[in-house]
């Protein structure tokens, strides 16, 4: 490995590139507001703050997490941020006939009562940290639960009727298979309402199934997926000391695809089916969920025995014995689990990424690279590949394994060939473009005025800021893996999300217009060469109004960018050289 500080001739728009610092800042969700709110609104007012993958969709193993943070957001908000949030009660109920409609006639909904809260005029007590609702004084916090409460169930029960009312049949079978997944795999024992505790009923959580039409990097459909949910933001994260699951970095997959071209190294996706159902809780480890009357009745159809216990309102409370997706600890509990049976099988874990495995055999080398339960593999000898199938197929209920020459991963459609491997992200862009006014072509992403900001600049109104925030992060996403061109004037932008002019609603527009121009353009890590990366750290002086320069990198291997970086200086430089001094001191963090 080495830094070239010569003055390279690569273009602004690929050197100069965002900080992981950037991206954190960028990623701060905004405020969720529910006009006529569905799971999308829940998940896509978060957008910025998850990966999202095949085709824009966003994966409920990652998604899970950030509801529950786009939650503890809400309970964080200052007063003048709240909004009283009226739900839509204008619900088509039209349609006879409905397996929901069925149900629903029958139940008291738990959640009327938030709805009538939230409709009261809210009068703030400031010094007693609560508020008059309904006549009577109530917890800022207790109040902002239900506001979150009623946000979740409303979203819940409007996705569930959708997705019936769009294909009534296919909705139900998607949730029976995931209801039939979870008895199958002994997730949970029911227990009575009768014989739980205060306390017990107290830490007691809800349930939600979501529904989602799931499409591959390439912008095929794949199937329609129902995943039961538990309210994991219900539950006390004090009682565990670790709770934090890593990810693969995208770099480290970038490096494993470019070795993999360069070596010729055959490849196969896994994915595990149910992963975090495959993972007990602990003995003492309590987790008490309600699953509401509607689902508690086609859950009967599966286990007959349901019916004699729940309770007056048609809810069933069951105790969890493995971990379900949503509960605060089920990510943890997977990741432990995946570690545990790669290592017990030979494979060592990478010093510098914990996602990251090898094992070698008769001097062949496998590489297993996982997000959640996404696995990529590499290796000259198919032998290997096929062990490891054979190993996970034996540790788990049930694996997907994709050997083939085409492969969908983390939204990249990859394609694997004679000279190489091909990389893209086409159906996401046009995922991204569809529905603008692209008007005239665009050669660049950016033009020389990029880091001006003028002073007049004309305000975005909120819904328009709201979507510059959306489009910025989308943006962001796809500059870090295939298009990494458009990655300075992202990281710009990135920046603006909090007060974003018309001028940055024309900068953004450019983008789009140079990824409308450009839409078919791939990456192609070619075979052949040696597995030597090189590094290429760069300055642009002064550029910033507040005479700040910025920091650009990129690291190259295998022909391509497998990793790019760009940042404004934390300090106003004297000189070019002093600026590059400062860019190679950033940069040497990431390239080593």
């Amino acid at each position: 490995m080495r830094i070239d500080m010569s003055d390279r001739d690569l273009t602004r728009e690929l050197i100069e590139l965002p900080t992981e610092r950037e991206q954190i800042d960028v990623t701060l969700p905004p405020v969720i507001e529910m006009a006529e709110p569905d799971v999308n609104d829940i998940l896509t007012g978060v957008e910025e703050n998850v990966e999202i993958d095949d085709h824009g969709q966003i994966e409920y193993e990652e998604a899970l997490e950030r509801v529950r943070i786009a939650q503890n957001e809400l309970d964080e908000f200052d007063e003048e941020q709240e909004e009283n949030i009226t739900p839509d009660d204008e619900q088509d109920d039209s349609e006879e006939g409905s397996i929901e409609d069925d149900v629903c006639n029958e139940m008291e909904d738990p959640y009327d009562n938030f709805e009538e809260i939230l409709s009261e005029n809210n009068t703030p007590i400031l010094t007693l940290g609560a508020r008059m609702i309904g006549g009577r004084r109530m917890s800022c916090r207790i109040d902002n639960r239900r506001r979150t409460e009623s946000r979740i169930a409303h979203a819940y029960r409007l996705s569930v009727k959708k997705a019936l009312k769009k294909n009534e049949h296919a909705s139900k079978n998607s949730m029976m298979k995931e209801l039939k997944q979870i008895v199958e795999k002994d997730v949970w024992e029911m227990v009575e309402k009768a014989n739980l505790t205060k306390k017990q009923l107290r830490k007691v959580i809800r349930s939600s199934m979501f529904l989602t039409e799931k499409f591959t990097a390439s912008g095929e459909f794949d199937k329609l997926k129902a995943r039961l949910v538990a309210g994991g933001d219900g539950q006390d994260k004090s009682l565990y000391d670790n709770l934090s699951s890593p990810t693969v970095a995208h770099e480290t997959v970038m490096m494993v695809l470019a070795i993999a071209a360069i070596e010729g190294r055959l490849v196969a996706t896994i994915d595990i089916t149910g992963a975090y159902l495959e993972c007990s809780f602990a003995d003492d480890d309590e987790v008490i969920m309600t699953i509401d009357p509607f689902l508690a009745k086609l859950l009967a159809q599966i286990d007959p025995s349901v019916e004699q216990k729940r309770d007056e309102k048609g809810v069933l409370y069951v105790k969890l014995k493995k971990a379900l997706y949503g509960c605060v600890q089920s990510a943890k509990l997977w990741y432990d689990k995946l570690c545990t049976v790669l290592e017990a099988d030979g494979y060592v874990k990478n010093e510098y990424d914990q996602c990251l495995f090898n094992k070698v055999v008769d001097g062949v080398q496998c590489t297993v690279a996982f997000h959640v339960d996404d696995l990529l593999i590499t290796s000259l000898n198919q032998s290997m590949i096929d062990d490891i199938e054979a190993m996970l197929q034996y540790n788990f209920t049930a694996i997907t394994i994709n050997k083939g020459t085409k492969h969908s991963y983390l939204a990249m459609n990859m394609e694997v060939g004679d000279d190489g491997i091909r990389l893209d992200m086409i159906a996401y862009i046009k995922k991204c473009l569809e529905g603008r006014d692209i008007g005239r072509k665009a050669n660049s992403p950016a033009t020389d005025d990029l880091f001006e900001v003028p002073e007049d600049g004309v305000p975005l109104n909120e819904d328009d800021k709201k979507k510059f925030h959306s489009d910025v992060a989308k943006l962001l996403y796809l500059a870090k893996r295939t298009r990494g061109q458009i990655l300075t004037a992202v990281s710009h932008l990135s920046g603006r999300v909090n007060t974003p002019t018309s001028d940055d609603q024309d900068k953004l527009n450019r983008v789009f217009a140079y990824l409308s121009t450009t839409v078919d353009e791939v990456m192609h890590l070619k075979l052949g060469g040696k597995v030597e990366p090189e590094v290429y750290v760069d300055a642009s002086y002064g550029v910033h109004s507040d005479g700040s320069s910025r920091t650009g990198m990129v690291i190259m291997l295998a022909g391509v960018a497998i990793g790019c970086w760009s940042s404004k200086q934390k300090l106003v430089t004297k000189s070019s050289t002093e600026a590059e001094i400062v860019a190679l001191s950033d940069g040497l963090t990431n390239a080593l």
